[in-house]
């Protein structure tokens, strides 16, 4: 438990406050792009499947009928994917990743999040 808890003094340096603010912008867009989809999403809303060691996709029908799906690779190395899915990309990281390449190809420790809207 006490790995877990914030070390101010840590978040005062320049690294501290980079993770912090990166934290706090993850925060304010799953406020503002998934909390308010919550409501009515039923209790077996999700499914997802895998590829490959490490690949896997995620996807959530939420309450207002919109679609949220993650891809990830949850390996060290790089890894072919699947078509990337509808909707508007929200979230990803690596920053730098480029999701138009074709084939997809999902850099290590990597993951992708998106928005399809009803």
């Amino acid at each position: 438990f006490e790995s877990c808890r914030l070390d101010w003094e840590q978040a005062a340096t320049p690294e501290g406050g980079e993770w912090l603010a990166w934290y706090a912008n993850l925060l304010n867009l799953r406020t503002r792009e998934i909390v308010p989809r919550l409501p009515d999403t039923g209790g077996e809303a999700g499914c997802f499947s895998r590829w490959g060691r490490c690949g896997l996709c995620v996807s959530w029908s939420l309450g207002d009928g919109s679609e949220l799906t993650l891809l990830a690779n949850l390996g060290g190395e790089p890894t072919d994917g699947p078509t990337l899915p509808l909707g508007r990309v929200i979230f990803v990281c690596p920053d730098d990743w480029n999701l138009a390449r074709t084939p997809l190809t999902l850099p290590a420790w990597s993951v992708a999040w998106f928005i399809a809207e009803s």
